[in-house]
């Protein structure tokens, strides 16, 4: 899986003058909170977000070109939508399928701007209006208008948020 993920971002590893994908986040062992994410990850460059979620025991995630920042205006919290055309979400295996090898990318062929993230500083990592999101010790999944299938994995399952096993968070340095 990790293989997978390397090739879909090559482009960022070439980009980056031979850097690789280094941990700055790990829920298990930086308590789990979306302030804590963004403590360790703000202002890192391109990202990777990958989460197992507990209940359908699926890989998920996502990938950004774009550094995740803070932004506040008068003490007030902001979300700031960035974009661009290669942001792109994953499924790297889906066991409710039975299937154990599936690797599935996935852009947002609606996008004119290019692909969505969403950069909120009470969240953790979200892409495609909020159609995959990690709040703190759950990751939501929202099918309903979205603009962006999550790892082309919500179609048939709407709104769902469950808990995860593990969110780790990866940045080239």
């Amino acid at each position: 899986m990790k293989a997978q993920l390397v090739t879909w971002t090559s482009g960022a590893i070439a980009d980056s003058g031979g850097k690789v994908w280094t941990l700055c986040y790990n829920a298990t062992l930086d308590e789990g909170l979306s302030s804590a994410f963004r403590t360790l990850c703000l202002n890192r460059g391109p990202t990777v977000s990958v989460v197992m979620e507990s209940y359908y025991n699926g890989i998920y995630g996502g990938y950004t070109p774009l550094s995740w920042t803070a932004f506040t205006e008068n003490g007030d919290e902001l979300k700031i939508d960035k974009y661009d055309s290669s942001i792109f979400t994953f499924r790297l295996t889906d066991r409710v399928n039975g299937t154990t090898h599936e690797f599935v990318q996935c852009f947002d062929n609606t996008a004119t701007n290019g692909v969505l993230m969403m950069d909120y500083n009470l969240y953790g990592p979200c892409f495609g209006n909020a159609s995959f999101c990690i709040i703190d010790s759950l990751v939501h999944f929202v099918d309903e208008n979205a603009g962006m299938q999550v790892g082309c994995a919500t179609t048939d399952r709407g709104k769902t948020v469950m808990p995860y096993q593990r969110w780790e968070e990866y940045y080239l340095g």
